[in-house]
């Protein structure tokens, strides 16, 4: 039983989106490698970049560039710079960057490296000839090792993308040099040489890894994605027992199960068993009908009803075909309203992890409204990927510049205090320097210098105060006995005087040399005490003149800094303003696409209605 005319329609607008190449975007960050750090700058650089911290290194690469604090890493600061610009989607600022790299003074290695990120973003703007024109500059062997095997990928999918399939082909054969990308390549290849016309060839590439045993998620996938392009290849060449031997081997619950369930029907009718083919449709038409494959199968099974004469079973199909397609209709019109009146990001990033500075993108789970290979299929495209994340990012920008204004206010309070503390203290302090009498401190100091100068010369002696107490004591004796000149009662008195005052000044010279040593010592750290207390009285009138120039320079920066933090947030605020009214555009243009699809399926089974009204009365009324 060969394809009918139903058939064919299904297959050319089934085939197209199960054999088109979607890998999965494995981006590769210009992670510096390993080596001796010379400038401090780019220490602190490396260090945010490799705990994640990108938003800080990008910053931190801003400002030392901009100040010139890598002489001895310039040029790879700059590829890193382009590269996290890159990973954060700003393709323009990051081509800006590359492009400056590549005078003819930039060393090879880094030229080499330019040309293949240059590549990557012409390639991710959709400009393929451009990227290849970039990569024909690029030598793989001098690019790093963690870069060459997804530069090997990018041209094999760059020339298919062109529609260069044997130039994809030859260069596909060639061997990827990275275990990471041997089965992207592999499977590249096998389309490519099935798009080529060499299907025998490219089949066997592909059936390698439909039969591949790894058990990771990566790895599933990979395999689901080869048998059902291997299936749906065989369909196309109306070998459905082919067909349905490599679709039977696509897991039931990946993402690729409905297609599969789908296209193994569509087998068995092409292997002339249509009633076969009624078991997976069963299967897949009691899922979510939002699927496409679901809705296919609504309307296969009355088809098939039909062409077995049950007219009764297909009259029944065919009215909750209809019924399905008008509830889910119905659903969308709902979800199209919700879109409407409420915020586009709110919705698609609630279960977005907002700790996160965004380089590390990840698409957050959907919700549950948009669940589904129809909307997966939207949301995962570049141009809305893009979009979305962008919106993440000033989302988290506009978090951090309200987490700056109101550090502004802060910076403003502790201005203020610090002011405060100024003239509050500043009293005290001049009340203090006018008790320093600078002049009487060194004619004081000029005093002990001369009488240090008297005891050097001999003319006079250096008494300690318990000394000088005692010699007042002695003189004060010595005046009282004056008085009584011709007393001879007091003959002993005046002789313990005398041996006193020769007590006195032996004990005074004995250790003349000693007192002189620490005399001068002494007179030495006065020296340095007045001469610090000068400097010091220096700066802190110098401090007392530059505090209040300070205090303004900090007024006038905390209110540059606040102007430029608001202008930041009414451009940010505008840019998500308008990022949101895009995503909204595209979200109505799909849904509006999926119901003008369900209203076409819709009226298909309206007219397989009629047509078993039609077949009933040539029958003679018979429905049954």
């Amino acid at each position: 039983m060969g394809l009918k005319c139903t058939d064919r329609m299904f297959l050319r607008r089934t085939l197209p989106l199960w054999l088109t190449l979607s890998l999965l975007s494995l981006t590769a960050n210009a992670a510096p490698r390993p080596h001796t750090v010379q400038d401090l700058s780019y220490g602190e650089i490396l260090y945010d970049y490799f705990r994640e911290d990108y938003l800080s290194a990008i910053t931190r690469l801003d400002l030392a560039l901009k100040r010139n604090r890598l002489p001895h890493h310039a040029e790879e600061a700059e590829l890193l710079h382009g590269s996290l610009l890159f990973s954060y989607g700003l393709y323009d600022e990051a081509k800006r960057i590359f492009d400056r790299l590549l005078s003819p003074d930039v060393d090879s290695a880094v030229r080499n490296q330019v040309w293949f990120h240059l590549a990557r973003i012409r390639h991710r703007q959709g400009d393929a000839v451009a990227a290849l024109d970039a990569l024909n500059k690029v030598d793989n062997a001098e690019l790093p090792v963690d870069l060459r095997g997804e530069a090997y990928q990018l041209r094999g999918r760059v020339l298919m993308d062109l529609g260069e399939y044997d130039a994809a082909v030859q260069w596909l054969m060639e061997p990827t040099h990275s275990d990471e990308w041997d089965d992207y390549a592999r499977f590249n290849l096998g389309v490519a040489l099935i798009r080529a016309g060499e299907v025998a060839e490219g089949r066997a590439y592909l059936s390698v890894l439909g039969e591949q045993a790894r058990g990771d998620t990566e790895s599933i996938a990979l395999r689901d994605k080869a048998n059902l392009a291997l299936g749906y290849t065989a369909l196309r060449e109306k070998r459905g027992a082919m067909a349905a031997e490599y679709l039977r081997k696509v897991s039931l619950n990946g993402f690729a199960a409905n297609p599969a369930l789908l296209g193994l029907g569509w087998a068995e009718v092409a292997d002339g068993h249509p009633s076969l083919a009624l078991a997976p449709w069963a299967e897949l038409s009691h899922k979510d009908i939002s699927e496409p494959a679901v809705q296919e199968s609504l309307l296969a099974i009355p088809y098939i009803l039909i062409e077995a004469a049950d007219y009764r079973q297909a009259e029944m199909r065919y009215q909750a075909a209809i019924d399905a397609f008008a509830a889910e209709r119905r659903r969308l019109d709902r979800l199209a309203k919700t879109v409407r009146e409420n915020s586009v990001a709110d919705l698609l990033l609630a279960e977005s992890d907002a700790g996160d500075d965004g380089q590390n993108w990840k698409s957050p789970p959907l919700p549950a409204a948009f669940r589904g290979e129809v909307w997966a299929r939207l949301f995962s495209g570049n141009e809305f990927q893009s979009v979305l994340r962008d919106t993440r990012d000033l989302r988290f920008l506009a978090d951090r510049l309200r987490e700056w204004q109101k550090n502004i206010v802060a910076y403003k309070d502790m201005v203020a205090l610090r002011r405060t503390a100024y003239r509050t203290r500043l009293p005290r302090v001049d009340d203090r320097l006018s008790h320093l009498d600078r002049d009487a401190a060194h004619r004081q100091r000029d005093a002990y210098a001369e009488r240090l100068q008297q005891a050097e010369n001999g003319t006079a002696a250096l008494p300690s105060a318990e000394e000088l107490d005692i010699e007042a004591r002695l003189n004060k004796t010595g005046k009282l006995l004056s008085r009584y000149p011709g007393d001879g009662s007091l003959a002993e008195q005046r002789e313990k005087l005398r041996l006193l005052n020769g007590v006195y000044r032996w004990r005074v010279n004995v250790d003349h040399k000693v007192r002189l040593w620490a005399v001068r010592k002494q007179l030495n750290a006065l020296d340095q005490a007045l001469a610090e207390t000068d400097v010091r009285r220096q700066e802190l009138e110098h401090a007392r003149k530059q505090a209040v120039l300070g205090f303004n320079g900090y007024d006038d920066r905390i209110a540059r800094l606040d102007a430029t933090i608001k202008t930041l947030r009414t451009r940010v605020d505008r840019s998500i303003g308008l990022h949101e009214n895009y995503l909204r555009d595209l979200i109505l243009r799909d849904l509006d696409r999926q119901s003008m699809h369900l209203r076409s399926y819709e009226i298909q089974a309206r007219f397989g209605l009629a047509r078993i009204y039609d077949l009933a009365a040539d029958n003679g009324g018979d429905s049954q």
